[in-house]
This record gives structure tokens, C-alpha cells and sequence, in this order.
């Protein structure tokens, strides 16, 4: 069955009629209106859905004769019905496993008993000209008497029917080796009778019928191991048709593969032909180059022909390129023809053959291939074809640039000096002309079409008819649509989920079919947003693509959020009053299944009715309102129908209520979310594997009932950095679900974050931007009640100054006493590593000396396979002040397995300063690790401060100190202070402090701060007043005993005030009535100026003073003040003085 019924181009779609008797007789029903109403549903159906057919499966017993021929009467009628119907494609296809006289009866073969199931007479048993079913699948055991199929052959023949409507079927499910079949009895390994089927130099006997032919993707369980094990069936044990003989010591000898006895034949016979090298299934999908969604699908209705051969290379030297469908780029869709070699030895060309076609070439016809060339240098690929008048003669075109290798490039070849002339092959070929190193390049797409791309008509009237939550995963929401087909030809429709109108909206892929309607299963938020729209685009023929076709207003509203506030495993690893239960006896076995690491798993040895389970504790039953698990990597089937069920008997031998059932293969390496209804309280709760799922699951995670919770700050935030880009992950805080994230950075230590991704919903994401400066992180959760708290700082990537070095403690040895020691974790070579003698508790660290503050941690796993990284996980990073770590803190907790070959970068929390810090390996990690690289600090040094004073501000400057990232300046009007913080400074060595009273003198004092807290104070630098800096420049000493107003220098006859304010002197000039006493002042207005007149010098009044409406020759900084005053009466002399006050 095959993601929304869409047509394969191959093979038939048959859908499986797989009866029992009971089933049987109320099927072939014949009603009094002469007819079978099941037959009119079948071709009703058939025809809806745009399959092929259907297979006709009844093998059970305790039928008769008279069912027997019922049953022709109704394949009868289906033929004739669907011919009636407009629909004479659909056939019927027996199973042979019924007689003509109704009786269980495997025939393995095509005979008497049971020919009439094929043509017939009135009766089933009759000879006679009446067609009943089109085809009949030969049941498995043929190759039990060499002359089976060969007969077959020959009694076909003789009745006029076409002895390749016969298949012999071939058992190669999933689990088998190719080469084998079962015997009678479903059991054992038969080597199959190949030239029984296939006899060497004559024509085949029959067709053959391949049972469980998804064997490939049994065998590999991703889509690139799937592909490499389709052409291995299909293609044989070297993945050359041309070299199908299995090599010496290979496991399955006899397998040849279907190219070995069935040649090739082009089913591309008309134009446009386009291929992207999709297979219908990747890990991502593509269009024009552009993501369009990333994560794991299967569609076979936009799968592509593939090409005929894979893989037939031919060289005029030793064969050096290696082609693959490559499923880590593509073009359009999941993946792309993929050329890969050691070399290119100079003038020795590398044919590749792709594609046998026919096709009419016109004048307007061009070819073209989308392509991406992995370096520029002189290696040249051409694309080569030939002619069915001439197939002998290839002809190459010019060659394809190789100046563009970051992007995809078409290469159009015009084919219009071929018209009339029609295509039989096409291949390409790479060559250099002076040789070059490892070459690699990429095909993205090959078409063949007339003319220029025309977009078709848009889909119109978009509906949506219904939708629910998505049973296989409880946060995401199916939907079922419908639209108006468009008015011109089409291949299929795109439809996309995007988030809202607005431009640039984000907007995901969902699917693709040929129908006008379609079931979109697996729609989820792109935040944490309420509704979406959906938009749906025609691909014509020619890959044009129409606008989209949407509804004016949200065309759909999500389903409610799962209640996963409340997991009933509150933390890790589980404590009482919770334990862990299932069924044998190795319990650290059954834990691995609640140890929240999704890379260990359960394998109980049980083959089935294995379990896994929790005890809540007494008086602890709850509610289950969700489950959450993860599958056994690379065991994803092995989950398929195995149960969730909860019970208040410990052995769950009563009262077991299902709570939850796993009815598709989950995906891998993520949590599956299904909702539970069931009412009830349990206080056991368990998962129980399938029929040969041996227990396998990676976690499990039950959910109870209550209100939201505000999200808790997410765990153990780390990254990886290749390039400019840095990912980063972590884990969920325990409790309180969440419903997206947000990330913020900054680019200084110290400084403010800024927002740069919200409604993340993974626990991953990806920085493209990042710089050769050092980045911060933090990450927030967020749901239906807000926001976390931040998560730990992370700092992407700290510099070698923050580096601790101290001396290596810990648990000492290595394996076997080998190399491997633990002194290799920290000699900064990835190559080394430490490989304890202990499985469990083995540690190792570093005295720091003195405590230092903790800002970062660097590690790269065990790097020598790829299986050894995954022994950290579940490892933590510890500090503490004593080196035996009693009551130590945690400071990172391995939750994923890490990058081999790489620094992995974690966070750690805000902690007080500590001596000894260490790695603990966890149980079975051997302290596996290659190297360590603890970051900290202690308290910064002192900086020295330069200040530069002006008018009405300082300017101050100050010397970097190493690891701080901030510096706290300080004020003080009294010299020794208390001073106070008048800026932080953030990345930055200077300050200029504005607004200040030019008469007041300012004390500053700087002190540098980093995670270790705040530095010792700098020398105090001062910014005077004007008299202070006046008062210097002549020599004076502001802080001594003459910086006073009435102080007198030392040789010096006037007060320094005096000499400040009024260097001149007072002058006088004498009028006839009235006398002029005037004064060249300071302007400083923090000084009084006032004149006073004496006739005695002990007697003084004050006399009032102006200014000057006379100040010419005053010089800047000064004024002319003054008094006129009267002549004395009595003629007695005046003295005048000036008083200055501060």
C-alpha cells in the first residue's frame, strides 16, 4: 500500500483481498439484481483510488466446490464490470491456493486443478473460452519438482492464455538472505531453483512473483542503505548488471540478481521526460535546490524512473567513478545521482550509461542536466546520447562548466538537428584532459522536453473536509482536503503548510499527489501558533508550477496541545517511591528504558511478550494521559503493535487496561507522543513489545493528569562549531511542557542579548553567522503560561586565556594496561584518549591549585569507531572543594551522544569557585573521552587608569585586563571616597564623564569585573577645580597645608586666593568728586567677589561692586569688576581691598 493510493510507475498496485471463509461467502454474494455488490465496490474503489487491481488471497479451509465456483463467477463479473465502467486496465490476480473443487490446495504450479480460475467454461471446472482473472500468482513451492513451471508453461500455451500472466512467486521477506526461500513448511532455507524459472538459453517459463520485495528497506532501515540493497537485488551482488556472478565467499551465492535474467526495457516513450533521481523517499525534500522540508518521508507518487542500469560504467582504462543515488543533496525531492572516484588519470574517459528510452525528438527539443561540479579544475563531464537508427554511435555534447561548485547549474543542450530521430540512450561521460585527484559531482536533474516551461492553471476552491489529531503523534494534526483540479495537465500537486499571509511566512512541505484530494497526516505548529493555511501548487509535465491555490482566511485550526505537564517520572535517575520492573531478571537492563538516553536501549532475550514498566509506588496510582517513547536505534519495526498498558496487579495479570498502541513504525532518534483516553488509575504501568520485538525500546515517558505548568529553563546547552556554523542542542527542563523555544545571543560577554529565533520546536538549532569573536547563548522554553527562566550561559568558543590547567587526578590506569591513560585527556591531541580499567565509577580531573570560577567545558568523545561515543552519555562534569568530591555540584550532564572528532561545547551554571573539577564516566563508559578542556576564572586583575580633564568633564581611559568583561567606574567628591558607580562599562576601555561643576573636584577610582566577581580598585585619579589646577601650575600642592584660600607660598607675599583671582592687582583712579577702584578678576563663578573700604584697616565696609561695562584688554577667562565711589568729605585717605570667598 502506498501514501495516498498514488499510481507507481513500475509495477502494478495491487491491493491485497485477503479472506477467510466466513468473509469469503459474504463477499461473492450474487443479489437479486444479478449482480456482486463487493465486485462494484472493488472496481469503485480501484478506480477512485487510481490502483491497478486487486489480489485475490483465499487460502483457508473448509471451503467448497460451490465457493469455488462462486468465486469464478465473481472474478468473472469484475472483469466485465470494470470493462462496463470505462475501466478495462483493473485486473484480478489469483492466488494459488484454492482447487476447483473448493479445497485448500496449493498447486505450486498451473494445472488442472486449478486452470479455471484463469479460463473456464460455464464452470469452474469446464473447459472453455470464459476469462476469469488476468493473472495467477504460483504459490512459492515450485521449485519442489523441476518440471513444475515448465509444464506450466506448456498447459498455458495450449489454452490460449499467455503463460507470463502466470507468476511464480519467490519468498524473499525482509529477514531472509537473498538466494533463499522457505521450504513447505515455512521454514528452513531451500536454495531457490533459478533455471526451473529462468532456463539458461530458452525463454523463461513464466514471470516471476516477488513476495515481500520491500526486502531492501527491511535490510537497511534508512534510504541510503535501502538503495544500495535495491540494486543488490535487482542488479545483482556487484551492483552491475553486466557483472551479476556472485563474488568468491560471498553469504549469498546463489543470488544474481533480476538483471541477470530479466534484461532491461525502457518504459520512457514520451515527452517531457524528467527525472530528479528521486526514489521517493529521504531525509529532507528539495525543490529547485531550496529545502522545503527537512525530516525523514516516504512518497512513492513522486518518485522518478531511475535509471535503467545502476550502476554500468565503461572506461578506456581502469574503471575510476563510482555512481549512487545520493541522499545528502538533492536538486528535487530526497536525492540525486551521485559520481564519485579516486581519480580521473588524464585522457582515460568514464562512461556511465543511464537511461534506455524512446523518444521523439522535434525541433524545438532540448536536452538539459541541473548539476553542481565538487571543485574547479579541469575535469569535464558531457552528456551522451544515441539514436535507435544508430545505437551503436554515441554522441557527446560540448562540456559542462565547472566554474560554479556552491550552487546547482543547468547545461542545456539544444536537440532540434535530431528531429525526427528518436532518443534510444543516454549516459554521461567524465573525463580530464591532465588527470586530476578525487573528483565528485552531482546530477540534480535530466530533461528531455519541447519548448520553454509553461506553468499550468491553478487548483482552485481548496477545502478542507475534515481533520483530527493525528493519532500516531499527539502534536501534530491530520488534515483532509480537497480542491478543484486545475484545467491543464498535471503531474502532480504540491501542498504546503505555511504559518500565516504575511511575506515571508515560513511555509513546509507536506506532500504531493496526482488526486485532487489528499489526507496530510502529519501537520505541525511552526511555533506556537493556533491555526495555518494551506496552499496547493500544480506541476505540470514539464515541471512548470501554477500559483498557489489557498482559502482567504486560516484554512485550519490545530488540535489542543497533549497534557505533558506532569511526567509521572518526575527526575533521573528514578528514585523511590518509584521502581522499575519488567519481565526477566537484568533490571540494569529494564532501566535503560526510563534513563532518559535515547541512545541506550532494553534487549530482554524473551522473542516476545517482553516488557518494560514502572511501579508508581503505593497509594501513588494515577491517570495516564499521554506516553512518549523512542525506539532502539535501527529497530524502529521491532515497535510496530506492541502496547502501552496500565494495571493495579503488579504482574498485570488482571485488570490490564491498553492505554496506548504503536500502529505505525515510529521514527527514530525522536520522541513519539500518542494521547491515552483510557479512564482509571494505575499504579503499574508497563510497555509490552510485539512478536519478535525482544523488548527493544530506547525510553519510555508516562504523563499525568493536572493543570499547566510554567516551563521549567532548559538542560545541558552545548554545540558543535564547523565553520561559521555552530549547532546548538539541549534537553527539556523535567516538568512543565514545552511548546517551542526561543534563543538569544550576544556578541559580548557581559552585554545585552538579542532575540534570534523563537518557536523553535526541536532541541536543536543552527547559528549560520557565527564569527571568529566569541558568542553567547542563552535558551528560553515557552508555553501556554509564559516563559522559563534562561537556561545556562553558553559561550561559543571560549579563548585559550580562560583555559585551567592544574595537576591530573582520578581513578588511574588504563585497559589492560595499555596506552590508553588518563593523562591523554588533557594533552590536547583528538587522536588519544582514556580507556579506564574500571567499566563503572572511573573518573578523572584536575586539582586547579585554587579555586577558579567555572565559565565553560570542552570535550571530544572516544574517537577511534563511531559506537564509543555513545559512553558518555549520561556522564557529568563535576566540581567541589575537596579532591575525594564529597557533596560535589553538577555541572554539565552528557544528554546526547557528541560528535566524535570534535569539541563538543557545554554550559555550566552560575556556581561559586571551586579547586577540583572531573569527568564521571557513567556505568559501562570505561571514563571513555579523548580530551578535556575546563574554562574559568578567578577575580580580575587591577587596570591602570589615565585621566585627561576639561572643562566640564573627564575623560578616562584605562589598560585591558585580561578575562574581564566589565568595568565599573567610580565617583567620589572627597578624595579616598565612598566612591559611587557611575557607569558599567561593556566592552569598552574609555569613558568621558560630561556635566561636572568646573569648581568641584571629582575622585575616580575603576575596578574589573568577570564571572568570578569584582577586581581590586585602581590608584584613584582625580579631575581638580579650576583654583586646584591653577594652584598646581604654579607650584602649589591642592591636598597640602597652603592649598588653602588664605594660605601663603613659600617666598610668596600674597594668599594663593588672591594671586588666582586677581594677578594684577587693585587699581585705582581718582576723580574730582568721586574715585574709579577697579579689578581684573577670575571668572570663576565659584568664587564671591566683594570690595571693601577701610579708612583705619580695622574697620571695613563693604562697598557694592559691578561689573565693568569697560572690558577691553581683558584677556579670556577674566572680567573687569569695580565700584565708583565718593570722595572722601574730610579728605582722610581710603583703602580698598578685594575679598574672595569660595
Amino acid at each position: 500500500q502506498y501514501n495516498n493510493t498514488t499510481p507507481v510507475k513500475g509495477p502494478a498496485n495491487y491491493l491485497t483481498l485477503l479472506v477467510n471463509r466466513a468473509r469469503m461467502e459474504g463477499m461473492v454474494v450474487f443479489d437479486y439484481t444479478d449482480r456482486f455488490p463487493v465486485a462494484d465496490k472493488l472496481v469503485e474503489a480501484a478506480v477512485y483510488y487510481g490502483f491497478d487491481g486487486w489480489f485475490f488471497n483465499q487460502e483457508t479451509s473448509g471451503t467448497s466446490a460451490a465457493d469455488a465456483q462462486a468465486v469464478r463467477d465473481f472474478m468473472v463479473y469484475f472483469r466485465n464490470r470494470a470493462a462496463q465502467v470505462g475501466a478495462p486496465h483493473l485486473k484480478m490476480e489469483w492466488y494459488d491456493a484454492m482447487g476447483e473443487n473448493g479445497s485448500r490446495n496449493f498447486q505450486n504450479a498451473y494445472t488442472s486443478v486449478n486452470d479455471g480460475f484463469m479460463k473456464s467454461g460455464a464452470t469452474v471446472t469446464q473447459t472453455g473460452d470464459t476469462l476469469v482473472a488476468h493473472e495467477m500468482f504460483l504459490n512459492f513451492w515450485w521449485y519442489g519438482t523441476n518440471s513444475n513451471l515448465a509444464n506450466s508453461r506448456t498447459r498455458a500455451l495450449s489454452q490460449g492464455v499467455n503463460p507470463y500472466d502466470l507468476y511464480a512467486g519467490i519468498w524473499t521477506e525482509n529477514w531472509r538472505k537473498y538466494g533463499v526461500t522457505p521450504d513447505s513448511n515455512s521454514q528452513g532455507e531451500i536454495q531457490i531453483a533459478w533455471n526451473n524459472l529462468f532456463p539458461e538459453g530458452q525463454p523463461h517459463n513464466t514471470s516471476v512473483g516477488l513476495f515481500a520485495a520491500e526486502t531492501p528497506w527491511f535490510k537497511a532501515q534508512n534510504p541510503s542503505g535501502a538503495a544500495t540493497q535495491d540494486q543488490l537485488y535487482w542488479s545483482g551482488p556487484n551492483q552491475d548488471p553486466t557483472n551479476t556472478t556472485p563474488p568468491s565467499g560471498s553469504n549469498t551465492p546463489n543470488w544474481y540478481g533480476l538483471a541477470h535474467y530479466i534484461p532491461a526495457n525502457s518504459a520512457i516513450t514520451k515527452l517531457p521526460f524528467i527525472t530528479n533521481f528521486n526514489t521517493g523517499q529521504g531525509n529532507f525534500y528539495k525543490i529547485n535546490g531550496t529545502t522545503v522540508m527537512n525530516g525523514a518521508w516516504t512518497n512513492l507518487g513522486v518518485q522518478d524512473i531511475l535509471p535503467t542500469w545502476r550502476w554500468i560504467v565503461t572506461s578506456t582504462g581502469a574503471k575510476t567513478i563510482t555512481p549512487s543515488i545520493d541522499f545528502a543533496d538533492s536538486y528535487y525531492g530526497g536525492s540525486a545521482l551521485k559520481l564519485t572516484g579516486t581519480s580521473l588519470p588524464a585522457g582515460v574517459s568514464q562512461d556511465i550509461k543511464l537511461y534506455q528510452t524512446r523518444l521523439p525528438i522535434a525541433s524545438d527539443t532540448t536536452l538539459r542536466m541541473v548539476y553542481k561540479p565538487g571543485a574547479v579544475n579541469d575535469a569535464q563531464i558531457r552528456v551522451g546520447f544515441a539514436f535507435e537508427d544508430a545505437p551503436g554511435t554515441m554522441i557527446y555534447s560540448s562540456a559542462a562548466s565547472t566554474s560554479n561548485t556552491s550552487g546547482w547549474t543547468t547545461f542545456s543542450i539544444p536537440m532540434g538537428a535530431y528531429a525526427g530521430r528518436s532518443l534510444a540512450l543516454i549516459s554521461l561521460r567524465v573525463s580530464s584532459a591532465s588527470g586530476t585527484g578525487s573528483y565528485n559531482a552531482s546530477i540534480g536533474r535530466i530533461q528531455i522536453s519541447n519548448g520553454s516551461v509553461v506553468p499550468p492553471q491553478p487548483p482552485s476552491a481548496l477545502a478542507l473536509e475534515g481533520k483530527m489529531r493525528n493519532p500516531d503523534e499527539a502534536f501534530s494534526t491530520t488534515l483532509r482536503l480537497k480542491w478543484t483540479e486545475s484545467a491543464s495537465p498535471v503531474l502532480y500537486y504540491n501542498l504546503y503548510h505555511r504559518r500565516d499571509t504575511t511575506t515571508g511566512s515560513p511555509r513546509v512541505w507536506l506532500g504531493a499527489t496526482p488526486n485532487n484530494y489528499f489526507v496530510a497526516q502529519d501537520v505541525r505548529r511552526f511555533g506556537t501558533e493556533s491555526a495555518g493555511f494551506i496552499e496547493v501548487e500544480a506541476v505540470g509535465p514539464d515541471h512548470g508550477v501554477s500559483p498557489a491555490a489557498t482559502t482567504p482566511e486560516a484554512t485550519f485550526e490545530f488540535e489542543p496541545y497533549p497534557n505533558l505537564h506532569r511526567p509521572l517520572i518526575p527526575s533521573y535517575p528514578v528514585t523511590s517511591p518509584i521502581t522499575v520492573i519488567g519481565s526477566g531478571t537484568d533490571l540494569a537492563n529494564i532501566t535503560r528504558s526510563f534513563d532518559n538516553n535515547i541512545t541506550t536501549f532494553t534487549d530482554i532475550s524473551s522473542v516476545n511478550n517482553a516488557w518494560v514498566g514502572i511501579d508508581l509506588g503505593a497509594g501513588n496510582a494515577a491517570k495516564v494521559t499521554a506516553v512518549q517513547f523512542v525506539p532502539r536505534p535501527n529497530e524502529a519495526g521491532r515497535m510496530l503493535y506492541g502496547t502501552f498498558q496500565g494495571s493495579n496487579t503488579a504482574d498485570f495479570s488482571s485488570g490490564v487496561v491498553q492505554l496506548a498502541r504503536v500502529e505505525t513504525r515510529p521514527v527514530q532518534g525522536v520522541y513519539t507522543t500518542l494521547m491515552v483516553t483510557a479512564p482509571g488509575t494505575f499504579r503499574y504501568l508497563r510497555y509490552i513489545s510485539p512478536n519478535d520485538g525482544f523488548g527493544n525500546v530506547a525510553e519510555v515517558k508516562f504523563y499525568g493528569d493536572g493543570e499547566p505548568i510554567a516551563p521549567q529553563a532548559p538542560l545541558s546547552l552545548q554545540a558543535t562549531v564547523s565553520g561559521t556554523t555552530a549547532t546548538l542542542s539541549w534537553t527539556p527542563g523535567p516538568s512543565g511542557m514545552t511548546t517551542g523555544y526561543q534563543i538569544f545571543r550576544s556578541r559580548l560577554n557581559g552585554g545585552a542579548y538579542t532575540q534570534v529565533a523563537t518557536g523553535v520546536t526541536g532541541t536543536t538549532w543552527q547559528d549560520t553567522g557565527v564569527t571568529s569573536t566569541i558568542n553567547y547563548y542563552t535558551v528560553v522554553a515557552e508555553n501556554e503560561l509564559g516563559t522559563s527562566p534562561d537556561s545556562n550561559r553558553l559561550i561559543v568558543s571560549p579563548t585559550t586565556a580562560t583555559k585551567l590547567n592544574g595537576s591530573l587526578i582520578g581513578t588511574g590506569g588504563s585497559w589492560g594496561n595499555g596506552p590508553d591513560v588518563q593523562s591523554n585527556v588533557f594533552d590536547g591531541n583528538l587522536n588519544t584518549f582514556h580507556d579506564a580499567p574500571n567499566a563503572n565509577g572511573a573518573w578523572v580531573g584536575l586539582n586547579l591549585g585554587s579555586p577558579r570560577k567555572l565559565t565553560a567545558i570542552r570535550f571530544s568523545p572516544r574517537n577511534s569507531a563511531d559506537n564509543w561515543p555513545a559512553r558518555m552519555v549520561g556522564g557529568v562534569f563535576q566540581a567541589a572543594d575537596n579532591p575525594s568530591f564529597t557533596n560535589p555540584v553538577d555541572l554539565f550532564v552528557v544528554g546526547s551522544t557528541p560528535t566524535r572528532n570534535v569539541y563538543t561545547i557545554a554550559s555550566v551554571p552560575d556556581v561559586q569557585a571551586y579547586q577540583y573539577v572531573r569527568y564521571l564516566s557513567p556505568p559501562a563508559g570505561h571514563c571513555n573521552v579523548s580530551e578535556i578542556e575546563f574554562h574559568g576564572v578567578t577575580t580580575p586583575g587591577t587596570p591602570s587608569v589615565v585621566l585627561t580633564p576639561q572643562a566640564t568633564s573627564a575623560q578616562l581611559s584605562w589598560s585591558t585586563v585580561q578575562t574581564a568583561f566589565k568595568y565599573l567606574v567610580k565617583r567620589s567628591t572627597v578624595s579616598g571616597g565612598p566612591y559611587t558607580i557611575v557607569t558599567e562599562r561593556v566592552g569598552s576601555t574609555s569613558f568621558q564623564d560630561t556635566g561636572l561643576d568646573p569648581n568641584t573636584t571629582y575622585y575616580y577610582v575603576l575596578s574589573a569585573v568577570n564571572e568570578a566577581g569584582e577586581g581590586p580598585q585602581s590608584t584613584q585619579v582625580i579631575r581638580r577645580d579650576a583654583y586646584s589646577t591653577w594652584l598646581i601650575s604654579v607650584g602649589g600642592i591642592p591636598e597640602g597645608a597652603d592649598s588653602g584660600f588664605g594660605d601663603t607660598l613659600a617666598g610668596a607675599s600674597l594668599p594663593n586666593g588672591v594671586r588666582y583671582m586677581i594677578p594684577e592687582g587693585v587699581k585705582l583712579v581718582s576723580g574730582e568728586t568721586t574715585r574709579e577702584v577697579t579689578g581684573i578678576v577670575r571668572n570663576d563663578p565659584g568664587v564671591t567677589v566683594t570690595l571693601w573700604r577701610s579708612g583705619n584697616l580695622v574697620d571695613w565696609t563693604e562697598v557694592p561692586v559691578v561689573e565693568s561695562p569697560d572690558q577691553s584688554g581683558v584677556e579670556a577667562g577674566f572680567r573687569r569688576v569695580g565700584a565708583a565711589v565718593e570722595n572722601p568729605a574730610d579728605g582722610n585717605p581710603s583703602l580698598y581691598r578685594f575679598k574672595f570667598t569660595r
